[in-house]
């Protein structure tokens, strides 16, 4: 219970930061990209380079 208080309460600030607002779909999209992170630190695809997985999420995302 702890951790998801925590979790939802660093989404929220993050969300803020990151796109100005905090709204569910905010939320959702840096939900994706940790989720995409810890899906690359679990296992790296070979055919792409770290820094080309991150600008690609990033630009996906809309995060500047």
């Amino acid at each position: 219970e702890t951790i998801r208080k925590i979790c939802t309460s660093y989404m929220e600030k993050i969300a803020k930061r990151v796109y100005g607002r905090n709204e569910k779909q905010d939320r959702v999209k840096i939900r994706t990209f940790f989720g995409s992170l810890l899906c690359y630190t679990l296992r790296k695809p070979e055919e792409i380079y770290p820094e080309e997985y991150l600008e690609t999420l990033i630009n996906i995302l809309g995060i500047e």
